[in-house]
């Protein structure tokens, strides 16, 4: 069912010391309840975890910020914003409403992709989708080292690297990742601390090129090869400790 509502402005909702935000839209915090918390289990959450990642987590954390993505929530309970002296609120929910789109329809252009890298070499991935931006490395394999500019990702190889080498990142900052809570009380507003269950991981793979190949041959003085030719490899000038004889 829905429900209109009014607001001048909203204060900031703390739940031991965290930003919190109403899900129970026109009911009055009684300052006196005792609230008790369980599992959030509306039928929005995934939209309500959505809005709060991007309008909140994301944002710069100004006042706008808060309200908008306050706003956002009570409209996706069903409520109706009926009057609100913040003039730029329509504006906001439209950029917010596109980076949820974007951050949670799009992965990166090359997640999954399997790469194939030389030991000393380095390679430059480009999210062509522009979402790479938002996510943070969660782990990497030994011997790799990673930067990330912006949409770009460079990764480098070392000796170290195992063969079979990944690179794993994820949407959901690891501080966020988690269960969604929901404080209530009798005749208080209901309210969520958001988290998100699933952290949206991508695995970049690599094949790590850690031996390269040699061809040998023998030619005459008029540039003819030489067939069944017999040559002996050693890494060494004096050709100590050879590597092996090979024909």
């Amino acid at each position: 069912e829905g429900r209109t509502f009014w607001s001048e402005y909203t204060d900031h909702i703390y739940v031991d010391g965290e930003v919190a935000f109403c899900v129970e839209p026109g009911q009055l915090v009684d300052s006196n309840a005792s609230y008790s918390a369980s599992r959030y289990n509306d039928a929005q959450k995934a939209r309500i975890e959505d809005i709060a990642y991007v309008g909140w987590h994301l944002s710069n954390k100004t006042d706008e910020d808060y309200i908008a993505t306050q706003y956002m929530i009570w409209e996706a309970l069903g409520a109706t914003l009926n009057s609100t002296s913040y003039t730029g609120y329509s504006a906001k929910k439209r950029q917010i409403q596109n980076k949820i789109d974007l951050l949670f329809d799009t992965r990166p252009s090359f997640a999954g992709d399997t790469i194939n890298l030389k030991v000393g070499e380095s390679i430059t991935l480009t999210d062509t989708n522009g979402v790479f931006q938002y996510y943070s490395q969660t782990s990497k394999s030994t011997g790799l080292t990673v930067s990330k500019s912006g949409n770009r990702l460079t990764i480098t190889a070392s000796a170290a690297a195992p063969e079979n080498a990944t690179v794993v990142y994820q949407r959901i900052q690891n501080s966020l990742v988690g269960t969604t809570m929901l404080y209530s009380a009798v005749n208080s507003q209901d309210c969520i601390i958001s988290r998100h269950e699933d952290p949206g991981q991508i695995v970049i793979r690599l094949n790590v090129e850690k031996y390269g190949s040699l061809k040998i041959a023998k030619q005459d003085e008029d540039g003819t090869y030489v067939p069944d030719t017999t040559f002996k490899v050693s890494a060494n000038a004096d050709m100590s400790d050879p590597i092996g004889t090979y024909t």
